[in-house]
């Protein structure tokens, strides 16, 4: 989808130097049934194989503990570029925003997200104040850390 061609080209360029770069690893992303909800009868597609990517709906429920820890705010970057702040729900002091999962929606046109309170759901992917959460992993041993 061009939301993954975004962050492993345009998005990992400008983020990062190229010394982290290199501690940025390629990861098998496993797009299976398994990592969506289970009421929605769908499957995320073929696994990839991608440094920079989105949470499924799995991921998101096993990294972050309860609604509260999955708050998220836009970060300075992501403010003019469209993230949106004017939520009631808060997180050290900065109001929360939407966030897209890799997984899809259930239905079609629609796709699993993080809502502002922290709660999992699903939304039309024309939702347009739903923000970027990126992830990857990195290699400890790297002379940047």
């Amino acid at each position: 989808c061009t939301l993954r061609n975004w962050l492993n080209s345009e998005f990992l360029n400008k983020a990062f130097s190229a010394d982290e770069k290199k501690a940025i690893l390629m990861t098998q992303v496993d797009n299976s049934y398994s990592q969506g909800y289970g009421d929605w009868d769908t499957t995320g597609g073929n696994n990839t194989q991608d440094k920079v990517f989105l949470l499924s709906y799995a991921e998101a429920g096993k990294y972050f503990a309860d609604d509260a820890s999955r708050k998220c705010a836009p970060t300075d970057y992501a403010v003019p570029q469209g993230g949106d702040t004017s939520s009631s729900e808060k997180v050290d002091g900065k109001a929360t925003r939407w966030w897209w999962l890799r997984s899809p929606g259930g239905r079609q046109n629609r796709a699993a997200c993080v809502t502002d309170s922290g709660s999992r759901r699903s939304i039309y992917v024309s939702h347009s104040i739903t923000v970027v959460r990126p992830a990857f992993w990195i290699k400890l041993e790297s002379d940047i850390f």
